[in-house]
């Protein structure tokens, strides 16, 4: 079994004349082996909103229904912040 990430973090902000408008954060995917058990995104911008699309792959190639998950990262700084997926 293959597990499928797809991930895409989306901001908003007001411009000078109010107009709130979308930033995109970071996109992607990540494909997970089977017997991996844990993979990080790395690289998500702080303070932003992700949404998390996961599905199974199974051997026979057919795949399982598509799973959503939401989450904020909340750090500020300079360094990576990542999503823990325990299978």
């Amino acid at each position: 079994m293959i597990l499928q990430i797809d991930y895409r973090g989306v901001k908003h902000y007001r411009d000078a004349a109010g107009v709130v408008l979308p930033l995109t954060g970071a996109k992607g995917e990540v494909l997970v082996s089977k017997g991996e058990q844990s993979v990080v995104v790395d690289n998500l911008v702080p303070k932003t909103p992700y949404i998390f699309h996961i599905r199974a792959r199974f051997a026979d190639g057919t795949w399982g229904p598509r799973a959503t998950t939401q989450s904020e990262t909340l750090a500020d700084g300079m360094f990576d912040v990542g999503f823990f997926l325990q299978a």
